[in-house]
């Protein structure tokens, strides 16, 4: 029986990477993929590991080309508020400009679904501890958000001439082993590796919240959108994580020394470097996709330290969304 083709757009990414292997349990999986982050001899290297690697501009993904998949999930850009920050030019072209154009593309072709994976950063700063359903107001701080805000803002005002149907999923932050690019930049990732290593953290607006989730959920959210009725997913925003990650860095440094039995010292900064604070509701994606959780944090805690234990001689504090290599 042949089986759907799926184009993960921004396939090669860290969360890129464990969609990939979730999705080739069931679809014909293609990934095209500007590696923006890799350099042209570690460029070589992937397109003879991943035969299914597409590097091209995203222009040249022509209607045709498009149309001959099922399915279309897009997660490229510059992920992040400070590599959109430090390439704000690059960023305003690819994630807003160029994205623009893709999904104007796409609307006029006819495939099963596409999905936009866009993030909770859009909701930026909220004073209440009450947690906010997709129908809150959206206060992007960074470019990154700002961004994604517009290019949701596009894809809702295609709902009534668009040829084919869309889902947008703002992601949580994300966490987790990613063995085919992994990022200490991010919250969680970076608190094991510092304590791991550093055995000192220093850290700001330690009471600040936000939702996090782990890489592998986020894999089998986006194949459980695949595989739900149009009706429930047709031009619908869900927010993408679950109503117990919402933790502040606080939580999450109790969270590692309960989890790894680590000893560290932890410095708190005064001063504010990092403004959003959010609380995010995720009983939409609960109720209408009867999606749950399928990792065990401690276990996933764990991981992250073997790959840490097991890598000493690799340049860790520099795995993530650093820098472009262009």
């Amino acid at each position: 029986m042949k089986k759907d083709k799926v184009l993960l757009i921004g396939g090669n990414g860290y969360i890129g990477h464990e969609v990939q292997k979730k999705l080739k349990l069931y679809y014909t999986v293609k990934s095209c993929d500007l590696l923006l982050y890799s350099d042209y001899g570690e460029r070589e290297k992937i397109k003879k590991k991943y035969k299914n690697l597409m590097i091209r501009n995203f222009k040249e993904l022509t209607p045709d080309l498009l149309s001959s998949f099922d399915y279309i999930v897009i997660l490229a850009g510059l992920v992040g508020d400070p590599v959109s920050k430090k390439y704000s030019r690059i960023s305003k072209q690819n994630d807003v400009s160029d994205m623009k154009k893709l999904i104007i593309k796409i609307s006029k072709i006819i495939v099963k679904k596409v999905i936009f994976v866009s993030t909770c950063s859009n909701y930026g700063i909220s004073r209440s501890r009450i947690l906010l359903k997709e129908s809150a107001k959206l206060k992007p701080l960074s470019l990154y958000a700002k961004a994604k805000v517009e290019i949701e803002s596009l894809i809702l005002s295609l709902k009534k001439i668009s040829l084919t149907p869309f889902t947008i999923l703002r992601f949580a932050t994300a966490y987790g082993l990613s063995e085919g690019r992994m990022r200490f930049d991010l919250t969680i990732n970076q608190f094991i590796l510092e304590a791991i290593k550093k055995k000192d953290l220093v850290i700001y607006d330690k009471s600040t919240i936000r939702p996090y989730c782990h890489v592998k959920d986020f894999s089998n959210i986006i194949y459980k959108v695949i595989k739900a009725r149009n009706k429930v997913t047709n031009f619908e925003v869900f927010n993408c994580g679950f109503n117990r990650s919402n933790y502040s860095k606080y939580q999450i440094i109790n969270l590692i020394k309960k989890n790894l039995k680590l000893k560290f010292s932890v410095n708190f900064a005064n001063y504010s470097k990092d403004k959003r604070n959010y609380k995010v509701d995720f009983t939409k994606l609960k109720t209408k996709l009867k999606i749950k959780s399928t990792v065990n944090t401690k276990q996933a805690f764990i991981e992250i330290k073997k790959f840490i234990e097991k890598n000493k001689s690799m340049k860790l504090f520099e795995m993530g969304n650093f820098r472009l290599k262009i």
